[in-house]
This record gives C-alpha cells, structure tokens and sequence, in this order.
C-alpha cells in the first residue's frame, strides 16, 4: 500500500539539470576474499501454533528467548529457544502496560533493556524490561520542515530534512552504543527521487539518527551506491540494509551491489568486501520513458523476479555476518551468504523469505515465515565454526 503513495508523489516529474556535488563515499579499500567452508546447513522448523495473531510482525532474539512482536495487535510474544510459547505480553490499550499506537512499525532494543516502538504516526513508544511504559512522544525533526518549500525549488538541496520521510516498507531501526536511533529514509519528491537522475544517487541521504534525549532526527546522512548510476534509473532497487557492531561501524547493503561497505561510527569509509550471488537475474527493469505504468511495472511486475540483496545481519559475537539474496522468480530458493570477518565461507540455498536474525550461543534463526497465509514459523541452524 505504501509503494502506492510513493508512485503517487512521484508522478508529475519534471527531470532537471544535475548539480555539481559528487557522492564522496564510494574511496574503500576493497578486502573481497573468499574460503568456502560450508555447502549447506541443516535447517530445523520451529512452528508457532494457536497464536492469537495478525500473522503480521517481527521475530526478536533477546535473553535466551524469541520474541515476536506483533505489528497489528500489539502482543508480545515470548518463546523459548525450541519455540515453546511462555508468555503473551503488552498489547493495544492505555494502561501502563500497554502499548498505545495503532501499529508497531518498527522497534528495536536498547542498551539499557528496553524497547522502543515505533508507530505509523512519527510517534515513539519506550517500554521499560517488563514492558511497562516509560514515555511515549512524538518524533521531531532538528532541520527545515518546511516541506512545501522544499518541493518548489526548482533543484532541491539533498541536505535538507523535509526532502525525505521514513522508508516505513524497509523500517529496519538500529541502535548505537550510546542508544541513538538510526532509521532509514527516503526521498520522494516529485524533483528528486530514484526514477529521474543522478542527483539521487550522489547526494541524496539514506538514514536519519534519532536522539532520544532531544526526541528529534539531528542529523540525515549516508549515500546509495555508485552502481545505480550504471543502469540509470532503477529506482525500484535504491534500497539498502544495514547494521551496527558493538563499536559502532555501519555495515551497508544496497540491493544491486555485490559489496558490502563498512564505515566506522562517523561514518567515514573504512572498507569494502562482498561477492556476487548465485544464480541472480541482473537484467533490472529501466523506467526510460517515466510514466506510472512504467513504475508500477518496475516495483510490481519486474522486481519480484528479479535478483538483489535483501538483508544483512552481523553476529558480533562470532564476527559473522549473514546476508540474504533473492535469485530470480523462477528459482525455488533463495540464498544465503556467510562472511567471516571479509571472508565469504559459505553461500547456499535457503528457502524463500528467509533471514538470520540473531542467535542463543551458536544456534542462529530466521525472522518469521508466514505460510499458506494462516501459519508462522521460523527456522533454526546451528554452526561450528
């Protein structure tokens, strides 16, 4: 539904001459290698039954336990590590221990052991470990908002904070060591967006840090990969996924880049690594001549058959980082890269929708998998690394 409001307001596009500024974040050091180890893991299914659910939310690992969180209803729900339900928690309301938004878009743990929720509204719920509430607020934004000035100028500046909005279809929220917040965002105005030009690409930012002490987005930064300007536009690609290490590097994956960018907790390049998928139909659908059929073809006919990289999690404990890939819409697999360190060590085939989200010693498991439209489960593998 929302990939419906962005063709909307991109629609009416006038294309414009490029500004001069360059994307400085592409000088890394490429640390690319490769020692393959694995050449399957053993999956087992962990199936969550009689759930009163929406079928609609996110798998956390956290204290030895699975939490799913459910984006629609509210509930959290605790299992053990084998997938046995222990407890039902929170849930929609006003009372202390609930938790009082529409929708759960986004949540990520803190330090401290609370959680914070994010809702469809900008608005920010912080529970403390037992899920009572703590504060709740509106999320602010430190720069320009004056949005409706923004979108007149006739060459946008990529800097300013009212040109983007949070990317709520790929809301992957990460926290720092000092627990600020990191969302990724998006820009969709009607002169500057990833249908129409390469200012997109050089200057337009990619993730937003929140301050939980002022409550507000001080700063908007990050760039998209140099690959997007070879196939000029492949807008319905321009997505990343992230992650942060314990000290605070950035781990960067744009769908249409073999590699993987590391930069430290400033956000300056450190290195790259990354190796190509296997089995990836790369031949990406351009919007040459804009129009909306031409978009909607891009986003709901040509990109779910189409290979990217789709998700990317580090481990810190092991220094292994996982990343998910589609193939194609003919394959019935999808795969699954294993980094030690920058070592690719395994690259195999997983079934679709999977991604490793996190793990209890060196058991590892995937995110929920809904099945058949009326089943969630998940599955788990063990390393011995």
């Amino acid at each position: 539904m929302k990939y419906l409001i962005k063709i909307t307001s991109i629609f009416l596009i006038t294309v414009f001459s490029c500004s001069k500024k360059k994307n400085t974040d592409y000088t890394f050091k490429n640390l690319t290698s490769k020692n393959i180890k694995l050449n399957s893991i053993k999956l087992d299914t962990l199936n969550y039954l009689e759930l009163e659910s929406s079928l609609s939310g996110y798998l956390e690992v956290k204290n030895d336990s699975l939490h799913f969180i459910d984006n629609q209803y509210g509930w959290v729900f605790s299992f053990n590590s084998k997938g046995q339900l222990k407890s039902r928690r929170m849930g929609q309301g006003k009372g202390p221990k609930e938790i009082n938004t529409s929708s759960i878009d986004g949540f990520v743990s803190l330090n401290t052991g609370e959680r914070l929720f994010l809702g469809s509204s900008f608005d920010v719920h912080i529970h403390k470990p037992n899920l009572e509430r703590k504060a709740s607020f509106i999320m602010g934004w430190k720069g320009n908002q004056d949005a409706e000035k923004v979108r007149r100028q006739p060459v946008p500046d990529a800097s300013e904070f009212a040109l983007y909005t949070l990317d709520y279809e790929h809301l992957k929220l990460r926290n720092d060591s000092n627990d600020n917040i990191y969302i990724p965002i998006y820009g969709e105005n009607e002169r500057f967006n990833g249908f129409i030009n390469s200012r997109y690409y050089d200057e337009g930012r990619i993730l937003a840090k929140l301050s939980l002490k002022s409550g507000k987005v001080e700063k908007i930064f990050g760039r998209r990969s140099k690959e997007y300007l070879k196939h000029k536009y492949v807008g319905q690609h321009a997505y990343f996924s992230y992650d942060i290490d314990k000290n605070d590097k950035f781990y960067i994956s744009h769908e249409i880049d073999s590699l993987i960018y590391v930069y430290d907790k400033d956000f300056k390049p450190l290195f790259s690594f990354g190796n190509n998928g296997l089995k990836m139909d790369t031949d990406y659908y351009k919007v040459l001549n804009f129009d909306l059929n031409e978009v909607r073809k891009a986003l709901f006919e040509s990109k779910p058959n189409k290979g990217w990289f789709s998700y990317l999690e580090y481990i810190d404990e092991y220094d292994l980082l996982f990343r998910s890939y589609k193939k194609s819409g003919s394959e019935k697999f999808e795969g699954l890269q294993i980094y030690k360190g920058v070592e690719l060590i395994a690259d195999i085939e997983v079934p679709k929708g999977f991604k490793v989200i996190g793990n209890i010693g060196n058991t590892f498991y995937s995110d929920i998998i809904i099945e058949d439209d009326i089943k969630m489960k998940s599955y788990s593998f063990k390393l011995n690394l």
